[in-house]
This record gives structure tokens, C-alpha cells and sequence, in this order.
């Protein structure tokens, strides 16, 4: 769900630690990770995009952010279990009494298991949207995926629109 951030700089620094190669990319390389730092609205940011050679890397939780029907909807954040919550995927919730780390081993084996189903749902849902999208506009998956709103972005989608008779 938080792959850019968590989930492949995880996993990397673990194969690091343990001398293993990280080999994702369809050619057996390692992933590797653009980081950008910037200003907005006066705090500073970062934002990680993840390559992978040969491979599409879809990051759920970006594609939440970027929902705006959830604020419509009046959900206030974007944690996993209060997106899976709204689509009605029943997550697991950990016991308030209890930090995480001190639950039971079958406890925290349901709760991860849950996480993973419901991260897996949602990318159900936002892969559907954007497979939709790239056959619409006849781009491959990739570009939807790492779009963005830089002028070439926009000059691309304007043009696919234009053709179509629809103003964006």
C-alpha cells in the first residue's frame, strides 16, 4: 500500500543487510528509486518513484491520495483501513489495548494477512480505472501509471481528448 516509501525501501535494505540481490526487473536487476525533494505550500516534501526495468511498479496509496471522490465522500485520510472501510473490504483492526508488537503471533498473522487482501482489493479497483484509461487514450499502462501533471502529461491527454471532441 505504501510501496514508494515503505514496502521496496524495505525490502532492499533487507537484501542488503542480508548480501542477497534484489533482482525485480524482468533483466535481473535491482529496483532503484528517484527521489525528489520540493517546497509546497511552504513544507517540505519528498516524493519517491520507483523503477523497476521492465516492470510497471503501482503504488495503491498514490493513487488514493489522488482520489478526490474520497473527500467527496468525506473521508478524511487515506490509511488503508479507512479506504478498504469506504469500499467495504472489511479490514481487520488491531486491538486498541495492545500495541501491535505485543499482539499474539496468530493475531498479528490475521491483521497482516488482512492488510495484504485489502491492499490487493484496492489495487482491484484503481488498476481497473487505469487500464481503462490507457486503452482509452491507447498509451501504454506505464505512462497512465506515472503520469503526472507536467506540460507533456497534459499536452498527450489534450491531444487524445481533442481527438474525441471532449474539452478537459
Amino acid at each position: 500500500y505504501w510501496g514508494r516509501f515503505y514496502d521496496i525501501p524495505c525490502l532492499m535494505q533487507r537484501c542488503a543487510q542480508l548480501r542477497i540481490k534484489c533482482s525485480l526487473g524482468r533483466d535481473g536487476s535491482p529496483p532503484y528509486i528517484l527521489k525528489r525533494e520540493f517546497e509546497r505550500r511552504g513544507k517540505g516534501k519528498i516524493e519517491h518513484k520507483i523503477r523497476i526495468n521492465g516492470r510497471v511498479h503501482f503504488d495503491v496509496q498514490k493513487e488514493v491520495d489522488a482520489d478526490y471522490s474520497l473527500t467527496l465522500a468525506g473521508i478524511k485520510d487515506r490509511k488503508l483501513k479507512t479506504v478498504a472501510k469506504y469500499f467495504g473490504l472489511n479490514p481487520v483492526e488491531a486491538p486498541a489495548d495492545k500495541p501491535i508488537h505485543e499482539l499474539p503471533m496468530e493475531e498479528l498473522r490475521r491483521y497482516n494477512l488482512s492488510d495484504a487482501r485489502c491492499t490487493y482489493q484496492l489495487a482491484q479497483i484503481y488498476l481497473a480505472n487505469l487500464l481503462e484509461l490507457a486503452e482509452y487514450f491507447n498509451v501504454p499502462l506505464s505512462m497512465i501509471i506515472d503520469r503526472n501533471p507536467s506540460h507533456l502529461g497534459n499536452f498527450s491527454y489534450g491531444r487524445e481528448y481533442f481527438k474525441k471532441d471532449i474539452i478537459s
